[in-house]
Formats: structure tokens, sequence, C-alpha cells
């Protein structure tokens, strides 16, 4: 129940962004629910170079779309999966059980065929900031690349979440925006 309450914390973050900033919309939220019933089964090799599957079961998947600053008369689409730690696993296990396939999963068919879009990022949110480096920095041991974006419950509100760098993205020491206010 814990997790559960976590997700809608977030979510209800994400529903207040949207609603506090006109050039912001949510055009699409998947629960985990979703994901439960409806199983996407992944391959990808492991650190070790062996072939492996898994079952994707992110906390949820969501859209954000904004009018695009660069091309004039176009949205800009940012596609996240969701990932709310709240420590129950090893940091090892999140590096080993959700970065590798995690990654192949963004850049599977079955990604693009489920959401309609070839891009997406690995958004992060931890209940402390010593266990978001310890994630991020095994995320990165498991080449996590430039996918995950990491931060902490104590760094979100609805002004913060998407256009203030308080996330850290994996392989990077700077602090990020999930949405670029140049974009």
């Amino acid at each position: 129940i814990a997790h559960d309450l976590l997700v809608n914390d977030f979510r209800l973050c994400v529903l207040d962004a949207c609603e506090a900033n006109e050039e912001l919309s949510l055009r699409e939220w998947v629960p985990e629910s979703d994901f439960l019933i409806n199983k996407d089964t992944v391959s990808y090799k492991t650190v070790q170079g062996h072939s492996a599957t898994r079952i994707m079961q992110p906390d949820g998947f969501f859209l954000i779309q904004k009018p695009s600053k660069r091309y004039l008369g176009q949205w800009a689409n940012y596609a996240f999966l969701l990932e709310v730690d709240n420590g129950t696993e090893s940091n090892v296990r999140f590096g080993r059980d959700k970065v590798p396939p995690g990654v192949a999963y963004l850049q599977s068919d079955l990604y693009a065929q489920r959401f309609g879009i070839g891009y997406g990022r690995f958004a992060v949110v931890a209940v402390s900031q010593e266990r978001m480096f310890n994630i991020k920095e095994q995320t990165e041991r498991f080449g996590g690349g430039d996918l995950f974006y990491f931060t902490t419950f104590a760094q979100l509100n609805s002004r913060s979440i998407f256009s203030t760098p308080v996330w850290w993205r994996s392989g990077s020491i700077e602090r990020w925006a999930l949405i670029p206010p140049t974009d």
C-alpha cells in the first residue's frame, strides 16, 4: 500500500503541474495495473553477455505534451516510464533487474507498438537522496546510459517536477529538467 500511495502522490504532482502550466498537457497515463494485465516480455543481454527475458512492470507510463518552441505549430512530446523506489530492493538488484531490460524495452518494437512512439526515458523517484544516488550509481554500472533520470519526493512539487533541474541523469553529475524550457 505504501508504494501505491507514493505512485499516486507522483501522479497527483504531474496533474497539478499540468493544471498550473497552460502549456503542459498530460496526454496519457498508463497505470501499473495495465502492465500487469497486458504484459510485455522483453529480451535483453545481461552485463555478462547472457541472453535473458523479463516481463516489464514499471509503476506507470505518462506522456506530456506542450507546444514546440523549435517548430512553430507543432507539439513536443515527452514520454516516461515511472519507477517509484521506496527502498525495498537492494541497490544492485535495481541495477541488475531494471536497467538492462529497461534499456532494451525502450528500444524495442514492443514499446513502440504499445505506445505508438519510439522514444522515452525512465523517471525514477526515490524516498531519500542517499538511496537515489546509490541506485543512480548502479544504473550507470549496469549500462543505463542517459535514459534514466532520478530525483526524490522531497524535490518534487507542481512547479519543479518538469521545468526545474531537480533530476539527476545517469551518466551525468549535473541536474536536469525533465522538460527543458527551451524545447
